[in-house]
């Protein structure tokens, strides 16, 4: 009887309010019964039956008080408000219970989740064993017979769900309706404080309304959430449906926002009485030691108003009537009830404004920092409503919106861990919703970030941390992208177009040799992946524009090139840095990149041959291979190897010191010298994979002609006939050992000189394309100028090659690099 209880007085008072006209007084007595529970002091002494039992009790008692709040809602009677309020804190004193005997009864389930042995009747109408057998069954083996055989019984898999507490377990209870929100209003009619409901009872009822949105609005349809090809989990929720879920399944979604608009002043009567009892606290922004469950309610409320704002259909023309009184009653919660009648002849702009203008004023005291995120986008959905575009709002909205945004940002939170994610969010905004983005951005590429490596803590952006540095950066060179895409569809004059290209270009050459300073992988993969949207958008429309206006603006179309080719090169490095870290991920996006650099290299050649520019002014340089930090670095050796190498020598030279005491300080100092040379030499080589060193074609020719020009020794060997051979062409022979022994340390250091020159001239350098628009022959930048540039090779046969793809391939010429280089026409002007 206890299970079917609930239902069957649900059926009993729908039955009286359709005959009494929606009165209950025939039934009421049912509102102020009390009901009869154990003994609640003596729990230990219970045996795991008996808490079952006890929960069972509790479970049951608790759907009846719902269903009670749901038909006694609206009644009249005596204290109506009072008894009302009572009896959810009677569901709640009792859920307190059930949580605490949840913990001694494990894997508790109600009687509904409970297994039941399915009953299978034979053509006899006989009932079969009371076994739970397999509900499938077995076809007769012999036709013609008189009963219906089954399989042996098997055990069945238990589809039993376990709650493991009173929250798992609260959404298959007994389901508020929609105007259970009338407690709140019936709330702020209390007098007395004692009988007024607390915190916890408030965040209740706001949970509650919290669960059936994110039902009813903001969850994903079946048919859209499921994949082509992805296997279809079944969770608990689709077996078990919740409570709430059966009974918003019955109501469309507009008849549900129709409902709850109408108790929307309540909820913002309880947002202000919080909202001044934060005030009175004076809580720190993220301490809420104390005051979990006030912040929790003001947190609930925002969400809610959020979520509403967020329904995919508010904006459709048949509903606009919903998203006006949602409008309406924002806006009236500014003017005086007096101006009821006036308010609703305003304009919807005008309440709007108004509206934004009440829901802004909460930024200033926010005692948490994911509810301020969440008032800050409420902010923004509301600014989306101002003629359908965020860009149409006035004024003082972006003004206002920027005030709550930087409110967040300057704010030392203490718990801004919470808010981790959204920081790259805040702060784009924070750039973009400014007059002036790009004076934000150079301001934070130029003294933000440095004075941040100085002092590791700034008081204007207490958000900057060690742990966020990447968030920002990702922010920032977002910002910058975004603010050169918006450069493509300007009107403005060319003069005002290249000054504000100039100064992205500059602003993305700061935060591009950033890594330098601050050595991070996950800023390089912000700044690969990045980098390449902005070089994609520079050679698809900043280029293209660069060549209408280049005879016209000759000199700020080359200062523009100059600022790019810095944050070029930068790239280039980091994507043979990330080489050498050889992390996965990283190098996935290396190849795109160096394809969109490539890319750039024939775009300049375009505008040269569009504009009749002199074919001197293209010309083939060699490119310095640095590393991340501006230094030359070989690209053919190891630096491992070559630091090993310099070790032994220099032990080596150690030793044949010590040996020889009776060295002069010439010899000495001449040592030193071509140790000096050789470490020089050693750090301007290019690294490569690590191999023996091979010896060189010409000394092998001059070994070889050194040993048929010696005479023949007279040692024992020559005399018997015997001569020695060299077995390798990489190990001596004895002979040879003897006469490399007798060598002075100074030979010795030339002849590894002499293989490492020769190594490096026989290995094949990778082509980088590169293009130079500086005006003097300098090499700052590491690109040498013709007059210093290798010599190319002898011409040799050409040989048929397969045509390799862009980007792709060995250079036909070692160590050369295409250059572009626009001096010889500026200097004909």
């Amino acid at each position: 009887m206890m299970v079917p209880m609930c239902s069957i007085f649900n059926l009993i008072q729908s039955c009286e309010k359709q005959l009494n006209n929606g009165s209950l007084v025939e039934v009421d007595a049912l509102f102020g019964c009390s009901i009869v529970m154990f003994n609640a002091d003596n729990l230990d002494d219970l045996s795991t039956d008996e808490i079952e039992f006890a929960c069972d009790m509790l479970f049951y008692a608790i759907n009846w008080f719902r269903e009670l709040l749901n038909a006694f809602m609206f009644t009249k009677e005596e204290n109506y408000r009072i008894r009302i309020i009572s009896r959810l804190r009677s569901i709640l004193e009792m859920e307190n219970l059930l949580s605490n005997l949840m913990e001694l009864a494990q894997n508790y389930a109600p009687l509904e989740f409970h297994n039941v042995s399915p009953i299978i009747f034979d053509e006899q109408g006989h009932t079969s064993n009371n076994q739970i057998i397999s509900s499938s069954i077995a076809s007769s083996e012999e036709e013609g017979s008189s009963t219906l055989r089954v399989k042996s019984p098997k055990k069945e898999k238990s589809h039993t769900v376990k709650f493991g507490s009173v929250h798992d377990i609260r959404p298959y209870m007994r389901a508020f309706r929609i105007h259970i929100l009338e407690i709140l209003r019936y709330n702020e009619e209390v007098e007395r404080d004692e009988d007024k409901m607390n915190f916890e009872e408030i965040n209740y009822i706001l949970k509650d309304l919290d669960q059936k949105m994110d039902i009813k609005i903001i969850s994903i349809t079946p048919s859209t959430n499921h994949h082509f090809g992805r296997k279809i989990v079944n969770t608990n929720e689709d077996k078990y449906p919740s409570c709430n879920s059966i009974m918003l399944s019955r109501i469309e979604t507009r008849a549900f926002m129709k409902k709850l608009v109408l108790y929307l002043p309540f909820i913002l009567q309880t947002l202000e009485n919080l909202y001044a009892e934060v005030q009175s606290k004076d809580i720190e922004p993220g301490r809420i030691q104390g005051s979990e469950e006030l912040v929790l309610s003001i947190s609930l409320i925002f969400n809610i108003l959020y979520k509403m704002l967020c329904w995919n259909e508010i904006q459709n023309s048949d509903n606009s009537d919903i998203l006006k009184e949602i409008i309406h009653v924002l806006a009236k919660r500014t003017s005086d009830d007096s101006n009821t009648a006036k308010d609703k002849q305003a304009p919807f702009k005008v309440e709007l404004e108004e509206a934004f203008q009440y829901l802004s004023n909460y930024g200033a005291e926010m005692p948490q920092a994911t509810s301020a995120v969440l008032l800050f986008k409420t902010l923004q959905r509301l600014m989306s409503f101002s003629e359908g575009d965020e860009a149409s709002a006035s004024a003082g909205m972006k003004q206002d919106t920027l005030k709550v945004v930087e409110q967040i940002i300057t704010t030392p939170w203490f718990d801004w861990r919470d808010i981790k994610k959204e920081i790259p969010f805040l702060f784009e905004q924070f750039i973009e919703l400014n007059e002036d983005p790009l004076s934000i951005l150079h301001n934070i590429v130029d003294v933000v970030l440095p004075e941040f490596e100085e002092e590791q803590r700034l008081e204007q952006y207490p958000l900057l941390k060690e742990e966020t540095i990447v968030q920002h950066y990702q922010a920032t060179i977002n910002q910058i992208v975004k603010t050169l895409d918006l450069l493509k569809n300007t009107d403005q004059d060319t003069e005002i177009v290249l000054v504000q290209n100039a100064r992205v270009v500059k602003i993305f050459e700061r935060i591009t040799n950033y890594v330098k300073i601050k050595e991070q992988k996950s800023l390089f993969g912000v700044l690969l992946k990045t980098g390449r949207a902005f070089i994609e958008q520079f050679t698809k429309y900043s280029i293209p524009y660069f060549t209408k206006v280049f005879k016209t603006h000759t000199s700020e179309v080359v200062s523009i090139f100059k600022d790019f080719q810095s944050s070029t090169r930068m790239l280039q490095i980091m994507c043979s840095h990330v080489k050498v870290l050889k992390e996965v991920q990283l190098s996935s996006y290396v190849p795109p990149l160096k394809k969109a650099l490539e890319i750039v290299i024939y775009q300049v050649k375009m505008l040269l041959i569009e504009n009749r520019i002199p074919s001197s002014a293209f010309f083939m340089g060699a490119l310095k291979h640095r590393d991340i930090h501006g230094a030359e670095i070989s690209s053919q050796i190891p630096r491992e190897a070559y630091d090993d190498d310099v070790n032994n020598l220099s032990e080596t030279e150690e030793e044949q010191q010590r040996e020889r005491p009776e060295m002069n300080e010439d010899d000495a100092s001449e040592t030193s010298s071509l140790l000096a040379e050789n470490n020089h030499s050693q750090k301007n080589s290019k690294k490569a994979p690590s191999r023996p060193l091979k010896q060189p074609k010409a000394a092998k020719r001059r070994n070889k002609s050194q040993r048929k020009s010696t005479p023949l020794s007279d040692d024992s060997s020559t005399v018997s006939g015997q001569r020695p051979y060299r077995t390798s062409s990489v190990m001596p022979s004895s002979s040879e050992e003897d006469e490399e022994g007798s060598a002075t340390p100074r030979e010795g250091k030339r002849r590894v000189m002499e293989i490492v020159q020769a190594e490096e001239s026989e290995a094949e350098e990778e082509e980088v394309l590169e293009f130079n628009l500086n005006s003097d022959d300098e090499d700052e930048d590491g690109i040498l100028p013709p007059s210093l540039s290798p010599s190319p090779p002898p011409p040799v046969q050409e040989t048929p090659t397969k045509k390799r793809r862009l980007g792709i391939g060995r250079s036909t010429i070692p160590s050369q690099k295409k250059v572009f280089n626009l001096t010889n026409h500026s200097s004909n002007k």
